[in-house]
């Protein structure tokens, strides 16, 4: 059983502010979660018995023979609004912040 105090100490621990409603609606979530846990222990820590379904190739389509890399290239490249050196340009969307 989590106490009023655990809840008292992990907020404090988390710098964090909890109201009287909080830390019963935190410490009912947490005693839950620990129980659920608990069931997980108990289940079988056994690996599944492998079964053969008969799938031995791609079922939505044939494999065939890949194309020569490149061969597109071109054609692929035509259709975009801004290229260099052999290269779709696209918006940067990822920042590296180190500062993170």
């Amino acid at each position: 059983m989590i106490t009023e105090q655990d809840i008292e100490t992990l907020a404090s621990l988390a710098r964090i502010d909890l109201s009287t409603d909080e830390k019963n609606a935190l410490r009912l979530d947490l005693e839950s979660i620990l129980n659920y846990i608990s069931q997980l222990k108990e289940a079988s820590a056994e690996l599944p018995v492998e079964q053969d379904l008969g799938l031995v190739k791609n079922v939505w389509r044939e494999d065939g023979t890949p194309h020569l890399t490149g061969l597109h290239t071109e054609k692929l490249l035509a259709q975009m609004v801004k290229q260099k050196d052999n290269f779709m340009v696209v918006k940067k969307i990822l920042a590296n912040d180190n500062n993170a």
